[in-house]
């Protein structure tokens, strides 16, 4: 398994007004000489899960108006928050 790499490549859209797509590169993991590659694949897994990546990939699934995602926080906020803010 000597020089094989798992990797996980995608394209990063800049916001703003030029909006340039770019290519780049989130995730690799290089396979390790004796190492068995389900270990791999669970290095891989990990750094992928700690970089954020499904959930990137899940709130660009649709779009959310700024107004929705104000009330989406809102509703977060712990109950005593709320009732030490409205005092």
């Amino acid at each position: 398994s000597s020089g094989l790499i798992i990797r996980w490549s995608g394209v990063q859209v800049p916001e703003g007004p030029q909006k340039k797509k770019e290519f780049i590169e989130v995730v690799s993991v290089k396979v390790k000489n004796d190492e068995p590659f389900e270990r791999a694949l669970r290095r891989f897994k990990k750094k992928w899960e700690k970089a954020g990546i499904l959930k990137d990939v899940k709130s660009r699934t649709f779009y959310l108006k700024p107004s929705e995602q104000k009330k989406l926080a809102k509703a977060k906020v712990p109950l005593w928050k709320k009732k030490k803010m409205s005092h």
